[in-house]
């Protein structure tokens, strides 16, 4: 519940974030180490991040590699994409996850949050390293 209620105050925000790079947003999934759960945050890109309201958190996603998860469908079904991308290509990929974070959520120009439809993507950070069979 807290997730959908976190978008919904993101949203009244959404468009007139100060420098804002275009009509998309990011869901940022980040497990705790010693603490139970994951950390979730809400964001859009931006080019400067002075002029940002006090109440907004600035995170840099460094520069990796990405293996990218179209998602179809309602957004209600998210929880599916990201099972299939941990539990079955992950293990069979040779790839490891990278440092941070651990899942991206990528929400298109056209994504409605008011339907829960349009251009969804889980993004996974891979490590440079492929592992060995």
């Amino acid at each position: 519940a807290g997730i959908p209620a976190l978008w919904q105050k993101f949203n009244e925000h959404f468009g007139h974030i100060p420098t804002q790079v275009g009509k998309i947003a990011f869901g940022l999934c980040a497990m705790q180490p010693g603490k139970p759960g994951f950390r979730y945050v809400a964001g859009v890109r931006v080019t400067r991040t002075d002029d940002l309201p006090t109440e907004f958190e600035t995170i840099s996603v460094p520069a990796q590699a990405w293996a990218i998860f179209p998602h179809e469908g309602h957004i209600n079904a998210i929880p599916a994409t990201v099972d299939a991308a941990f539990r079955t290509w992950l293990p069979t990929s040779g790839r490891k996850i990278g440092a941070f974070p651990d899942v991206l959520e990528f929400y298109g120009a056209d994504f409605d949050p008011e339907t829960g439809l349009g251009t969804v993507e889980i993004w996974l950070p891979l490590a440079d390293q492929m592992t060995k069979s």
